[in-house]
């Protein structure tokens, strides 16, 4: 409507726009359809002589029973909210100006057309859609991160197939993710698309290490839980170290990046590598000496479930139908080698004493 405002400036009606009254404003506007088109005008069609002519089809629409009628009325109104406010108050301000809204169309005293009693669109440049959109991230982030520790979970319980290193794994996953939000929130970081994206990723990235610890805790032969915790840091924890270590040079080269997400995906996975390095390490391998499993305790035999289930229970006639010979061996391949060995009869010589020597002598040729 640059040509209406044009119009009022030029007419000296208005010094200022927009109007302060809606009374006013609609009696300048039917002055402004009635007037001639200005010669300055950017806007021309053919045969129309009055800003009537010209706008009628944008501004009017028209119904058989009641003629014609406005098809746009714009309202402004500034608020005191911002941007960053929260989203629950966002969308409670967002509540309350829809209901103002309405009740300003049903205002008799506010000349609102009648034939626009149920049409209106409030243009708020996005704000009141952000916080709709914040609060939508918000549960769907959590939601996705408990999809994710569940998922975790169950995936610890099939490859440990134990209860209590299954519940310690997730628990420092779980660690894991809590730090890497608070860590999040100390950069400033607001809860957007991407950082929602990323929160749920970390938990591929934590659950890693856990596990190849706790596969290493699970193949120890030994009963105490203090052998098991040496015994799985000593065959597996230079190779956590390690892949950590790969893990961070390959992300460093990313902080250096334009691109946001790339920057924040880059800071994002150095903090997680190294809470997973410490975690796994240090609160992983207490838990274990502290509360770990010994022998077969809160063990589930997954292995053995599927296998009966496949090729059906082993019945006891079926190990007396195997040859004799098969069920008598009950020696393990190592000690099965040393009877295989041949005997050597060997001379150890003890300190201060010579060999006999064979004083015989061979018949001459």
């Amino acid at each position: 409507m640059w040509s209406f405002k044009e119009w009022i400036v030029a007419e000296g009606i208005l010094a200022q726009f927009p109007f302060n009254t809606t009374s006013r404003f609609f009696d300048r506007l039917e002055e402004f359809l009635e007037a001639p088109v200005s010669a300055t005008e950017r806007y021309t069609e053919q045969g129309a002589s009055t800003n009537g002519h010209l706008w009628r089809s944008m501004l009017f629409r028209n119904a058989e029973s009641t003629g014609d009628y406005q098809a746009i009325i714009s309202l402004e109104a500034k608020l005191s909210a911002s941007r960053a406010m929260p989203f629950e108050d966002g969308q409670a301000l967002a509540e309350r100006w829809d209901q103002w809204f309405e009740n300003y169309k049903a205002d008799p005293a506010k000349r609102y057309p009648a034939t626009m009693k149920g049409t209106g669109v409030v243009v708020d440049a996005g704000f009141l859609h952000y916080y709709y959109l914040q609060g939508t991230l918000v549960s769907e982030c959590y939601s996705g991160i408990a999809l994710s520790l569940g998922l975790a979970a169950l995936v610890l319980l099939l490859a440990t197939q134990n209860v209590i290193i299954a519940l310690a794994a997730t628990a420092t996953i779980t660690f894991i993710v809590a730090s890497t939000i608070s860590f999040a929130y100390f950069l400033g970081w607001k809860l957007g698309i991407l950082e929602s994206v990323v929160f749920v990723m970390i938990i591929g990235l934590a659950v890693d290490y856990c596990v190849h610890l706790a596969d290493a805790y699970r193949q120890c032969d030994k009963e105490s839980r203090e052998e098991r915790v040496t015994f799985m840091l000593r065959r597996m924890g230079m190779s956590v170290v390690s892949g950590a270590f790969t893990t961070i040079g390959s992300s460093f080269f990313l902080l250096f990046t334009t691109i946001v997400f790339f920057e924040k995906f880059a800071q994002t996975i150095l903090w997680v590598i190294c809470m997973s390095l410490f975690t796994s390490l240090c609160f992983f391998s207490a838990v274990l000496a502290l509360v770990g499993p010994c022998g077969t305790t809160a063990d589930i035999p997954i292995t053995a479930f599927f296998t009966n289930l496949i090729y059906g229970p082993v019945q006891k006639a079926d190990v007396e139908a195997l040859p004799k010979d098969t069920k008598e061996v009950t020696a393990t391949p190592v000690t099965a080698m040393k009877e295989m060995e041949p005997e050597v009869n060997k001379e150890v010589a003890v300190p201060g004493e010579m060999p006999e020597q064979n004083n015989e002598q061979e018949p001459a040729v």
